[in-house]
């Protein structure tokens, strides 16, 4: 497989997170750039939802403003509070290392049950498919009890469905799902980005719900993409922020945050044109409607 001109990162950030970012892209999309058209695309947790959303391209975005799988009344299970709390105190203890972490969310997760068939039917509905588009799309998730990263994708013998219930399962809101002998949980338990996976591409976009939320311990790889001159990375406004609250009820949250990811769109496009110019009529004659 070639070099991807373009890649397209799509972090953690939980229901508001997904809504936001498939916000900004159905923006986007009204002002002449497509995100769909991304030559790879990297999704973890939330944004594993989004990214198959955008990859597969069964959805129409102007009709997302409302959660396909809330539509069809199947909200997700209540969630545990307390285990919820467990897994913040870790991924916000700036003194321990990856390792570290992997181990004491192990330790929680190991005694959880396994997820059982209506949370794969709940991320289709979500999706609208089980199939794997033909672009190179990559879903990460976390072995739950080893804590090493697995990345997905189109030759990995598992559904897309599949693989977005693992990278979305947050311990305490979703239990681990099962994909073959190993037990996997949320990828954004690893990073919320995985900025290391999107290359050799030339330009690296990241859409970041938990931008400045997180302390910020990326991998010597991770760093090499987050700071180099061609990759550009847009988080969510004041105003988008207050929409991304964990306390809001799913529905709301969705709704809100779309709206928001939508507005916040007419900010973003200025710099992302300049982004896709430093690439070169070719980059931008793929991802610009208006050429």
């Amino acid at each position: 497989m070639s070099a991807p001109q373009t890649a397209l990162l799509l972090g953690g950030g939980g229901v508001g997170g997904t809504a936001w970012m498939l916000g900004l892209a159905n923006g986007l999309a009204a002002n002449g750039i497509d995100l769909t058209r991304a030559e790879r695309s990297v999704g973890t947790s939330a944004g594993a939802i989004a990214a198959a959303i955008l990859a597969t391209g069964v959805w129409d975005l102007s009709t997302l403003g409302d959660a396909p799988a809330i539509r069809e009344g199947a909200p997700p299970p209540v969630p545990d509070a307390e285990i919820q709390r467990a897994l913040f105190d870790i991924l916000g203890d700036s003194d321990a290392s990856r390792r570290d972490k992997s181990a004491r969310i192990a330790d929680i997760t190991s005694t959880l049950p396994t997820a059982d068939d209506s949370q794969i039917r709940r991320i289709h509905t979500l999706i609208g498919t089980s199939s794997w588009p033909r672009t190179d799309l990559r879903i990460v998730s976390l072995a739950a009890d080893t804590g090493e990263r697995h990345v997905w994708t189109s030759e990995s013998g598992t559904t897309l469905s599949t693989a977005v219930a693992a990278s979305h399962a947050f311990p305490g809101a979703f239990p681990p799902v099962q994909i073959g002998r190993a037990r996997h949980i949320d990828g954004g338990l690893f990073s919320d980005i995985n900025a290391d996976l999107a290359g050799p591409a030339q330009r690296v976009l990241i859409l970041r719900p938990f931008h400045g939320v997180f302390p910020e311990i990326p991998s010597p790889d991770e760093s090499a993409v987050l700071t180099a001159n061609t990759t550009l990375l847009v988080g969510p406004d004041s105003e988008s922020r207050m929409a991304l609250d964990p306390a809001l009820a799913a529905s709301a949250a969705w709704s809100l945050a779309f709206a928001h990811g939508t507005r916040q769109a007419d900010k973003a496009v200025g710099p992302i044109r300049e982004w896709l110019g430093r690439a070169g009529n070719s980059t931008i004659q793929t991802w610009s409607r208006e050429q």
